[in-house]
């Protein structure tokens, strides 16, 4: 099992931070990371493994550039909560599924099982609380089942939920949930906005259970 660490990440400055996909990597437990801003990095923060976690009140600034992401998560009882995430993209030019999934703003992986007895796998996400994050402009916004394989890594969250969030961006991009997660994913949505800047389309955008759709007259300057 992960231990407990009490570590605190806060009041960082990331600029264009590359070299990897993971910005910060976390596999340790109890871990608070705060008040931090991430400016055009390629990658995301990851919750690899571990429990308890926090993740809030950081901006996420991708201005368009290619494979900036956001949070990956996977583990139990974490908390992601007051995050802004605007203009990340995390599309690869050629297109790359895999980059597309774990570079999402939030990214919630598909687990493999019991850390104890994979040590080398993922744990499945369990108990995670997603609230009040605001996902602005992003090519990709949220991602349930990230990481996903049809017979190593596809158990879907459990006992989680995704609630007061907002996302304000294009047509297909805003909610992508994987299928063949075993089960399907445990998930209450509550009281989240959605808002399609596309709204052109005389295709009617349907709104999952648990989001309302209405504009949220934001001005970016």
């Amino acid at each position: 099992a992960v231990k407990q660490s009490g570590i605190i990440i806060q009041d960082n400055q990331f600029y264009r931070c590359d070299g990897s996909d993971e910005l910060i990597r976390l596999e340790a437990s109890d871990v608070e990371i705060r008040r931090n801003t991430f400016i055009e990095c390629r990658g995301s923060v990851a919750l690899l493994r571990g429990t308890g976690n926090q993740v809030h009140n950081n901006y996420f600034l991708g201005n368009d550039v290619l494979l900036t992401g956001g949070i990956r998560i996977f583990g139990v009882q974490h908390r992601v909560y007051n995050n802004h995430m605007q203009q990340l993209n995390a599309l690869k030019l050629n297109s790359n599924i895999s980059s597309r999934e774990r570079l999402a703003p939030l990214a919630i992986g598909a687990g493999t099982g019991d850390p104890d007895t994979d040590p080398d796998g993922f744990d499945r996400v369990d108990e995670l609380r997603v609230t009040h994050n605001s996902l602005i402009l992003n090519k990709r916004n949220l991602f349930i089942g990230a990481d996903y394989d049809m017979t190593t890594q596809n158990l879907g969250p459990e006992n989680s939920s995704i609630a007061n969030n907002l996302i304000w961006g294009n047509l297909g991009d805003l909610i992508d949930v994987r299928t063949g997660l075993i089960p399907e994913p445990s998930l209450a949505w509550q009281a989240n906005l959605i808002f399609r800047v596309d709204d052109s389309s005389p295709v009617p955008m349907s709104v999952p259970i648990g989001w309302f759709t209405a504009d949220p007259m934001m001005d970016l300057g």
